[in-house]
């Protein structure tokens, strides 16, 4: 055990002799905290000396091993494997199978003796999500940004592919442009507002993020148009204004994220050609997705 591990455990077991009588508490200070380099090979053996399977989530794996592939794996985290005085996993098992499917070894931090009754009781926090980790950077509308980075990657994919991000991903996209995230987080959330959120801030910010990638000046405009309603020259972005506040009052005209996408876009583009849209409508299926000129 760790130096400062056994000196804490001996402080709380003095504490506990005296003050605490509740089993938990023993299960705190009974277990092994050892640092170990963990390779493909440890964690095959540990995952066949572990006879009770619990069903695994192939979309959690992939995640991790795609982490792992590309260096974004954090070893540091604090979390650790558990392991019972049995030989049972009892926390980890998704990270040691992607160990193993990755073929690259990592450092962990590995628990053993922990008491065999405490699975129900692992993991019952809250989980970090993205809008978490963009949050340590001081960032005030992480939330937002957070979801908008994650629209704006399908907007690039042209809505292929997987929606979902990994925390790492997200912070990486972030710190990539943290200043044109900040700033389209201030002024995205505050359109958003202004059309009462019939447009929601996460989608406002990720448009005015994507089409600020080909002009900073006009996706300011045309967004700001598009939300406040003043000073609209474009009568395509009339169409899309009253879309979306159709869509906002009543469930009849709701618009899907994909459908969404493509009428932004295709305003957009309009827009910036200065035509004229007579009839707004946009089908994935049957037409070209209409990148952003």
């Amino acid at each position: 055990m760790h130096p400062r591990v056994d000196k804490l455990a001996n402080n709380l077991l003095t504490f506990g002799r005296s003050h605490l009588t509740e089993r938990p508490f023993f299960i705190l200070i009974t277990m092994k905290i050892e640092k170990v380099f963990v390779t493909p090979d440890l964690a095959a053996s540990l995952l066949t000396s572990n006879t009770k399977h619990r069903p695994l989530s192939p979309s959690v794996i992939a995640r991790y091993v795609d982490e792992i592939k590309k260096g974004r794996w954090k070893e540091e985290t604090g979390e650790l494997i558990k392991v019972s005085k049995d030989g049972y996993i009892l926390d980890g098992q998704h990270r040691l199978t992607a160990i193993v499917r990755a073929g690259v070894g990592l450092f962990f931090h590995i628990a053993t003796d922990v008491e065999n009754d405490v699975f129900d009781v692992l993991d019952t926090g809250k989980r970090r999500n993205g809008a978490d980790s963009i949050a340590i950077f001081g960032e005030k509308y992480s939330t937002s940004i957070s979801a908008a980075i994650t629209a704006e990657c399908w907007i690039l994919s042209e809505c292929k592919g997987k929606r979902g991000m990994s925390n790492a991903e997200i912070v990486e996209r972030y710190e990539e442009n943290k200043e044109r995230w900040s700033e389209c987080g201030f002024v995205g959330v505050g359109l958003s507002n202004s059309i009462s959120k019939a447009l929601s801030p996460s989608w406002a910010v990720a448009f005015l993020f994507h089409f600020s990638r080909i002009d900073h000046d006009e996706s300011t405009e045309f967004m700001r148009q598009l939300c406040e309603g003043k000073g609209v020259k474009n009568n395509s972005i009339h169409l899309l204004r009253r879309r979306l506040i159709d869509a906002k009052v009543s469930k009849q005209y709701r618009l899907p994220d994909e459908v969404l996408i493509g009428l932004v876009l295709k305003t957009w583009n309009a827009f910036r050609r200065g035509h004229e849209i007579s009839q707004l409508r946009y089908k994935p299926a049957e037409e070209v997705f209409p990148n952003a000129i």
